[in-house]
């Protein structure tokens, strides 16, 4: 219960997210929307196959790492971001 209570300080994270198509996005998008914890999220540099842009989550690292896996999104601390993918 303590991994996934919500935190009084808001983190922010960068993230890369690779896409072959807008649906891609849009399908990123959605699973976001289901995420606890998840304040806002924000796309700042679109190329043809990459998203980047940072979200803003109410708990730490480990704890944004535990709640997109639990809505089947992979995320890999890669040091100053997240590399996310959606899981199959």
């Amino acid at each position: 219960i303590e991994a996934t209570k919500q935190s009084e300080e808001t983190y922010r994270f960068k993230f890369e997210y690779d896409i072959e198509n807008l649906s891609d996005w849009v399908e990123f998008q959605n699973q976001l929307q289901s995420v606890n914890l998840l304040q806002q999220y924000s796309p700042t540099s679109f190329t043809y196959n990459k998203v980047e842009g940072y979200i803003d989550f109410l708990g730490n690292g480990e704890k944004f790492i535990l709640l997109l896996s639990q809505n089947k999104i992979k995320a890999v601390d890669l040091g100053p971001y997240y590399k996310i993918s959606i899981d199959d």
